[in-house]
């Protein structure tokens, strides 16, 4: 196998011929065909090829098909449909771990504690509190 260049993304729709493109740029009609013996461009571009352009109905409606994890599923669907940069900074600064101020929206639920902080946040801090902070004296505090 050839040596591949970086800053492209390689992909094979069919598992015979293998195209790339650059990096961010998702535009099919510039997908070039590579040999994957040398490396380095046929000189044909994938609108050449008779590939069945997929409908994104069908790219969603396998994506929920194939991918039983809802949480995978999202963040799938979320690539077949890029946020604005705003609504973007909004969905990050939802999925914000409040006790330690860094993005949870990549973090598995089994490792999220009380709404999207991380667990592990969380117990540290309990580990921290003892169950009678604010007892002095034989009073609790007052708020």
């Amino acid at each position: 196998m050839g040596k591949l260049e970086a800053g492209y993304i390689y992909e094979s729709p069919d598992g015979i011929h293998v195209f790339r493109r650059p990096v961010g740029d998702y535009d099919s009609r510039k997908k070039e065909e590579i040999n994957l013996d040398t490396g380095k461009p046929t000189g044909r571009m994938f609108n050449e090829y008779p590939f069945k352009e997929v409908t994104t109905e069908e790219k969603v409606r396998n994506l929920v098909y194939n991918t039983p994890n809802d949480m995978e599923l999202g963040q799938k669907v979320r690539y077949l449909f890029p946020l604005e940069k705003k609504a973007s900074d909004e969905y990050l600064k939802f999925w914000t771990c409040e006790l330690c101020g860094e993005h949870t929206h990549e973090v598995d639920y089994d490792y999220l504690g009380s709404g999207t902080n991380h667990l592990g946040c969380e117990l540290k801090e309990a580990e921290t509190k003892h169950f009678a902070d604010g007892f002095h004296e034989g009073e609790w505090e007052k708020d």
